[in-house]
């Protein structure tokens, strides 16, 4: 009981956040007067461009996925694969701030595979983190690169600074969360096929998966070029980190407000965008991640091995555990501890 009135007041506290960034951004005359002819002027074969461009995000996100599945033992069709990490995808937007989508991967793999709940946290846990280090490695180079430029403004200075800052606390954390937490003993770790190959496509994978959700947010950006000024992709791949590590604090829901208060500042004092302009292209980012997400609401309902009440019943502690599930819940515990650890910046996967 505790545990849920405890996660309500976080939502709540998420919500306010959220709705007061909003109402902020919407009192502002000159923004409200922009947002009309800007949409009138938006160029839709760039927004299905920036929605195929995100599309590439999760491709990726599934090949790496894919990727420690194989390492770990895990067996599984591409497709299937791919269908229960979009079902993640789906959760972890519906429910923000939560790591229900990361929790119900590790339940399908405790289901499908008997005898394996350990094992399923810890490839979840792994995948999760590993992805985490790749986009932090590959988000401090792309600001360290334009840090002069981000500079520029005041105030884009004070936020970049703060970024590495929260972005250093964060790669040191994931790093000792992991030699922490994993304590596998030689005999098991040899069990998993680790090597430098696995990870090193992981990590292209991660770094490539970056390089497309900027390019995302640089087609949302194009589509109303005819409006103003646009953003280059150089300076998407430099913005994008600081937007990223905002958001993926949990200070707001799913980032919404966060995200368009600051592409507002950065677009607009660095890049000449208009702060409309700037606004939409932050929503269109959130609008866009929703609408992959739906994907996994459609491939829920063809999951037999995970039902929406179940799951949801499961999740929020609605019913009774049956003693067979005990050790499944107790590796889901187990997860919950490790991702609250490493969680200071997160993935779109």
């Amino acid at each position: 009981m505790r545990d849920r009135v405890k996660q309500l007041g976080k939502l709540l506290l998420q919500g306010a956040v959220s709705g007061a960034l909003i109402f902020w951004l919407v009192s502002n005359r000159d923004l409200r007067q922009q947002l009309e002819p800007a949409l009138a002027h938006a160029d839709w074969v760039w927004l299905i461009a920036a929605f195929l461009v995100y599309g590439a995000v999760e491709f990726l996100g599934a090949i790496r996925w894919q990727l420690f599945l194989r390492a770990f033992g895990f067996r599984l069709s591409w497709w299937d694969a791919t269908r229960i990490l979009l079902i993640g995808i789906f959760f972890n937007t519906l429910l923000p701030g939560l790591i229900a989508g990361d929790a119900l991967r590790a339940m399908y793999l405790s289901k499908r595979f008997a005898g394996k709940a350990a094992d399923a946290v810890l490839v979840v846990f792994v995948e999760r983190l590993f992805g985490l280090i790749g986009l932090i490695v590959a988000g401090a180079s792309m600001i360290l690169w334009r840090y002069r430029w981000l500079h520029l403004s005041a105030i884009t200075g004070h936020l970049t600074d703060l970024t590495l800052v929260v972005v250093g606390i964060g790669l040191v954390a994931a790093v000792v969360c992991l030699l922490a937490r994993q304590r596998l003993s030689p005999t098991r770790a040899r069990n998993y096929r680790l090597g430098s190959g696995v990870l090193l496509v992981a990590l292209l994978t991660t770094v490539a998966a970056h390089l497309c959700y900027a390019g995302s947010f640089y087609c949302s950006g194009e589509a109303f070029a005819s409006y103003g000024p646009t953003a280059s992709c150089l300076d998407m791949l430099a913005i994008t980190p600081i937007v990223n590590t905002f958001t993926s604090l949990p200070i707001s829901f799913s980032g919404i407000g966060v995200r368009e208060s600051l592409l507002q500042v950065f677009l607009n004092d660095l890049c000449g965008v208009p702060i409309g302009v700037a606004v939409l292209i932050g929503s269109l980012g959130f609008v866009i991640r929703a609408l992959w997400a739906v994907l996994g609401c459609v491939f829920l309902a063809s999951c037999h091995r995970l039902q929406w009440r179940e799951w949801t019943e499961q999740l929020l502690g609605h019913r009774e555990t049956h003693p067979a599930q005990a050790s499944d819940h107790a590796a889901f515990g187990e997860l919950c501890r490790q991702r609250g650890s490493a969680r200071s910046i997160r993935e779109s996967t």
